[in-house]
């Protein structure tokens, strides 16, 4: 079988060798026969052609994410370079980009996510896309390190999802079951209908597993509608929902031990506890874009959020309530500036979210056997969190071959608290506000032959450190952290090979990072930030 794989695809063989040393040099290598050179990114603010982009951009398509176990995007997402997703559990994973990422405790922070536009992570950068059934997505773009000012707070880099697209004329439904080892069981029916002016598609998918160790069990309901009226020649109408309910029990982790001899076992107190995290979310976005004229199109977007969570614990029950609003817009604009063909786009994005979470006494050691039992509440707090990001993004096109890129934005953040318990008289209480952070980048690509370009670029990034991270172990405010701010330093090479049936993406860069934040653990479920200059 080996020799057979090598006479069939030598060709292969040989490109990879010629890159590996490369890649061992802190480079990235894409191989995608889907990303060529004439494939235009959806998540870029002006259009742009994968090619001619001065950023690393990885690009997956319908194929690409068939080609994984059809429950969750973890295999998909580990073969692009520079993205790494740890997967504990179904519902229990983290994502780092380019190394950043890598010290949050359980869940995906300092990068950002949407779906269609509208956010996935909340004002404090937390992240979850395995909620995203993945019979709903038709493509993924993720944009990697701080190249992306447009997007705000995501020192690591943002990734875009899209959901299926449905041509006029085009109708179906479908049903699917999927089996699997440790109890796995899915379901999902879709369907689709497209007409001349409008489309809709819409998916029921039900997940359950039995998983591999005590009390791991698995369950999640979820529903996705999206789709678009075309209004006039002019104007685009779209809309997204999603649902999503899911009850996950946590075996947590196990001693050196434990996990040698006796794997499958969950953690004592978890499984003593029957320890689990439910939720129920709603997410809502309703999108409008107008073409003007030929040089002027706004695009503009308004979303809802909504979530209530429930985790039973062994130290305490935690029960959390999330709303959000928020908005996201910009304004194109394309001319010729003297001699040089210019585009332009200006925009913002703007959240407003309240968090509310009250801890009850777990007296699950009081009553064996019966698993989380809940009694008197010890705390609630209120945080109200706003966040603001402004940009301004512009392309020059100086030459036939060359193209320059540029960008800036302001992000604006502020933090309020509130001890609801205590009537809001502790030193817990009180606002704080970042001071504003201006990210510019700036970037160059040229043409060397057709289907050969290199580019250049240089950007700068940031991070806000969530509330949890800036409270002191006494619960006051540490107003002396500061957001986590990156410089990024990159080249790179995109070339297509072999009449365009191979696409090769290399790239060096430095990311050097100011003010690192590392959570310092003081309490079974209580961490705090300590940074470094």
């Amino acid at each position: 079988m080996i020799i057979i794989s090598f006479k069939k695809n030598y060709l292969f063989l040989f490109v990879f060798v010629s890159f590996y040393f490369c890649q061992n040099l802190f480079s990235q290598t894409v191989k995608d026969t889907t990303a060529l050179s004439e494939v235009v990114l959806i998540s870029s603010q002006i259009n742009n052609t994968l090619q001619n982009k001065a950023t690393s951009v990885s690009v997956l398509s319908a194929n690409d994410l068939m080609q994984n176990d059809g429950v969750i995007l973890t295999s998909t997402l580990n073969k692009v370079p520079g993205l790494f997703m740890q997967q504990g559990a179904i519902n229990t994973n983290r994502i780092t980009i380019r190394g950043v990422g890598a010290r949050s405790q359980f869940s995906t922070n300092r990068l950002k996510a949407y779906f269609n536009d509208i956010p996935l992570s909340n004002a404090e950068g937390e992240t979850i896309i395995e909620d995203i059934d993945l019979e709903t997505i038709e493509r993924i773009e993720i944009i990697k390190g701080p190249n992306a000012t447009s997007f705000g707070s995501g020192l690591g880099g943002v990734i875009s999802m899209y959901g299926k697209e449905i041509n006029p004329e085009n109708s179906f439904a479908k049903a699917g079951t999927t089996l699997g080892s440790f109890g796995l069981y899915k379901q999902t029916l879709t369907v689709a209908h497209g007409m001349e002016k409008a489309s809709v598609f819409a998916n029921f998918s039900s997940l359950e597993s039995e998983g591999f160790r005590d009390n791991s069990s698995y369950d999640r309901k979820s529903f996705n509608l999206n789709g678009n009226f075309r209004l006039n020649e002019k104007g685009m109408l779209s809309y997204i929902g999603i649902f999503t309910r899911l009850k996950a029990f946590i075996p947590s982790s196990l001693n050196a031990e434990d996990f040698a001899q006796n794997p499958e076992i969950a953690a004592s107190n978890w499984a003593a506890a029957q320890g689990f995290e439910s939720y129920d979310k709603l997410l809502l976005g309703l999108g409008y874009r107008h073409q003007f004229s030929e040089k002027w199109d706004f695009t503009s977007g308004v979303f809802f959020n909504l979530k209530e969570a429930y985790e039973p614990r062994p130290f305490d029950i935690l029960d959390e309530y999330t709303s959000s609003i928020g908005f996201r817009g910009k304004l194109n604009f394309k001319d010729q500036f003297i001699t040089f063909p210019i585009e332009l786009s200006l925009g913002t994005e703007v959240l407003v979210e309240d968090y509310t979470f009250s801890l009850i006494e777990n007296l699950y050691q009081a009553q064996p056997g019966q698993g989380s039992v809940p009694g008197e509440a010890f705390a609630e707090v209120d945080q109200q969190r706003n966040y603001a990001n402004f940009f301004l993004q512009m392309n020059t096109r100086l030459s036939e071959k060359l193209l320059l890129e540029k960008g800036i934005s302001l992000n604006a953040t502020r933090y309020t608290l509130k001890d609801m318990f205590t009537g809001g008289n502790t030193t817990q209480d009180g606002a704080y506000t970042f001071n504003n952070v201006w990210s510019p980048s700036i970037g160059l690509s040229y043409q060397i032959v057709p289907g050969k370009n290199v580019y250049t670029a240089l950007s700068r990034g940031f991070s806000i450190p969530s509330v949890a991270e800036t409270l002191t172990p006494e619960g006051e405010i540490n107003t002396d952290l500061k957001p986590e701010v990156g410089a990024n330093y990159e080249v790179g090479f995109k070339m297509n090979w072999l009449s365009n049936a191979l696409y090769t993406e290399v790239s060096f860069y430095s990311t050097q990072i100011k003010n690192l934040l590392v959570a310092r653990r003081i309490a079974e479920d209580q961490f705090v930030g300590n940074q470094c200059r």
